[in-house]
């Protein structure tokens, strides 16, 4: 029998908004209402931060149009270090929410590519 790693499984192009819809659904699913609310609008944020600079897709092996996994790994980390604490200043509940979330996301990126 033989077995693949999950990394050869896993797909070689993403479709940026596309996954942060399923991670919203797959992260959200254990908050509790206002949770949730602070994710939707923590992802809102980012989804606008990236489209901004150009992260709408992503590949292994980036062809026109396309960013490589590090493009969106550095533009996520500007936006939590830069962005998020502007945005979420003086609501820490928000902000504690929005910081794990990043960390679930970052992980979840990091393991898939």
């Amino acid at each position: 029998m033989q077995t693949s790693s999950p990394r050869a499984e896993a797909p070689s192009t993403i479709e940026v908004d596309s996954y942060l819809s399923q991670f919203r659904l797959s992260y959200g699913r254990n908050l509790q209402a206002r949770g949730r609310r602070h994710l939707d609008e923590m992802l809102e944020l980012l989804s606008e931060f990236l489209a901004e600079r150009g992260v709408r897709v992503v590949s292994r092996t980036p062809r026109r149009g396309e960013r490589a996994p590090s493009a969106l790994l550095d533009a996520i980390d500007e936006f939590e270090s830069d962005e998020m604490q502007d945005a979420f200043e003086g609501n820490r509940e928000q902000l504690r929410v929005a910081d794990g979330a990043l960390r679930a996301l970052n992980r979840q990126l990091r393991a898939l590519f």
